[in-house]
């Protein structure tokens, strides 16, 4: 009998029987808290891939208004897809673009559910999700662009086909061809720059007079280097860098051939190119009236070593593109130069004030950007005479990065393209000059060079996201 008391009022496995009870619901509720938060974090990264599908959908309609709604789903979720990866078995039930012409708003809205870990077990299999991202054409911002260009012989043949094309994209992309907003400005360098005959006369730019220096010039007496038994050799010579198969009299034993030499004159003139003044005044965009320009002479009879003319910066379109297609290609590689000038083009002060000054633009919160490409390391460097003919490439190296930090303090974006670069030493400088890393490019064929100069011509462009 006592035993039989003891057994009702035994205790000992009550708490085994309600963890038992309990567990369940406690397994449910952890499940369905887990399976919420795999939820949310779903739908974030879908807001991405929405996002990124809404703002490839505006741009497609800004560019070409005739696209149908339908179409531009299209293009929305092409881009959606694309960016969404592998988020989970997603089923996407509706998938819905709209752009209110009037307004140049855009809306994406998309409905889903995302299989659920746990809570099937309870009969609901999935969880409903929506996502609904915006984005507006805000007021046009004041946008300011200067290409500063290498044109120099390094740069022949289908690289330059490949930088007019991708540089015309760039233009294509940024202005419009009409009621534009957008200014864009053409800095081609090689050497030097040419800031156009028609500038000869102004006060901040000293030009000197046409003349001409002699020279004892001697060719080698093919007909007696022959009979000495000399002979013509193919040997590798070096033009900005690249180098290319010429021809050298080579004779036995080392001896040099037979020359005939004659004086001869150079006549020498201004074509429009400049050189730099002395430092810091090469890397300053100040005081041009009472340190001036100094203008670079070169022979007529071949052109001398500048690429051509300057762009200041325009809002006519045809124009940018008229004088991208005509670049022509000469001469060395002095990085400085294109800065220099890009910088000057830009700023809206003196000499060139067809831009907006810094601090109109900093009132509008408007931008100002300079994109720079080159294909190889810096060659030619300043003589100490105004010129660029010396070959100190470290020196021209440093004024290339404090010119960089110049226009960056300034509140400039910087975009540098390495194109074709293999010198590790010229990749990083750029790297460097860059307003930030994702400012950087190295293009390694002319395909990577028009994606870099679409994807800045796409930073560049005035969508924001609303929501």
């Amino acid at each position: 009998m006592k035993a039989l008391n003891r057994f009702g009022t035994a205790d000992a496995g009550n708490v085994a029987m309600m963890f038992g009870i309990l567990i369940v619901p406690l397994l449910i509720a952890a499940g369905v808290g887990l399976d919420m938060m795999r939820t949310g974090q779903v739908r974030g990264e879908l807001q991405e891939a929405a996002d990124a599908g809404l703002l490839a959908a505006s741009r497609a309609k800004l560019k070409d208004d005739s696209l149908s709604d339908a179409a531009l789903t299209v293009i929305a979720r092409k881009h959606f897809d694309a960016n969404k990866g592998a988020v989970g078995e997603v089923l996407i039930e509706t998938f819905d673009f709209n752009f209110n012409t009037a307004t140049k708003k855009a809306t994406l809205t998309t409905t889903g559910k995302v299989r659920t870990a746990i809570m099937g077990v309870v009969g609901k299999p999935y969880m409903e999700i929506d996502v609904v991202s915006g984005a507006e054409v805000v007021k046009p911002r004041a946008l300011e662009v200067v290409l500063a260009l290498d044109n120099t012989t390094s740069m022949s043949g289908a690289k330059l086909v490949s930088l007019k094309d991708s540089a015309r994209e760039l233009v294509e992309a940024i202005m419009a061809d009409t009621d534009n907003k957008v200014k864009v400005g053409l800095v081609p360098f090689g050497r030097h720059v040419q800031i156009g005959m028609s500038r000869a006369g102004e006060a901040w730019l000293d030009v000197p007079a046409d003349s001409s220096w002699d020279q004892n010039e001697c060719n080698v007496d093919e007909p007696a280097a022959a009979a000495a038994g000399c002979a013509e050799q193919t040997i590798t010579c070096h033009d900005d860098g690249v180098p290319y198969a010429c021809e050298e009299w080579q004779c036995p034993a080392g001896a040099p051939p037979p020359y005939n030499c004659a004086l001869v004159s150079h006549p020498t003139t201004w074509l429009g190119c400049v050189g730099s003044r002395p430092h810091p005044l090469n890397i300053e965009d100040r005081d041009y009236l009472s340190n001036r320009i100094p203008g670079v002479l070169n022979e007529a009879i071949w052109g001398g070593d500048c690429p051509n003319e300057i762009t200041p910066i325009t809002t006519n379109k045809v124009d940018v593109k008229s004088d991208i297609a005509n670049l022509s290609v000469r001469g060395e590689t002095y990085i400085p130069s294109g800065l220099f000038w890009a910088q000057a083009l830009i700023s809206g002060e003196a000499p060139f004030t067809e831009g907006k000054t810094y601090a109109a633009m900093t009132e509008e919160s408007g931008v100002k950007a300079i994109v720079l490409m080159t294909d190889g390391e810096n060659t030619a460097s300043p003589s100490g005479s105004g010129d660029h003919y010396a070959t100190d490439a470290d020196e021209a190296d440093d004024y290339t990065l404090e010119l960089c930090e110049e226009i960056k303090s300034n509140g400039i974006i910087l975009y540098t393209i390495a194109f074709e670069v293999t010198d590790a030493a010229t990749q990083a400088m750029l790297d460097a000059c860059a307003t930030s890393s994702d400012a950087y490019f190295n293009a390694a064929d002319a395909s990577a060079l028009l994606e870099a100069f679409g994807e800045i011509g796409s930073n560049l462009q005035e969508l924001a996201l609303t929501q």
